[in-house]
């Protein structure tokens, strides 16, 4: 009799650790789930602000960016400063 009772008590004991365990190895995987999306998350926002500082021409911190807008600046005041002579 007593044999009967450890049999079911194994029987059932042994899922429920089961389920802890994997649980337990679910949540593990969630919080490296986390850890990545929050990692990813402030690359976003680090380049979304850098897309907002050259939107809004803030170009202190980007030169080569500030060069060649200097550069189209120029070169647009050239050719259009030629349109305008040939309409005279």
């Amino acid at each position: 009799m007593n044999i009967l009772y450890i049999t079911q008590g194994i029987i059932i004991i042994i899922p429920i650790y089961w389920g802890l365990y994997e649980f337990r190895q679910f949540r593990k995987q969630l919080d490296q789930f986390n850890l990545i999306t929050n990692n990813i998350n402030k690359q976003i926002k680090n380049i979304t602000n850098k897309f907002d500082d050259i939107s809004s021409n803030n170009l202190e911190k980007y030169p080569f960016i500030y060069d060649i807008k200097l550069l189209i600046d120029k070169a647009n005041y050239y050719s259009s400063s030629k349109k305008n002579k040939q309409k005279k």
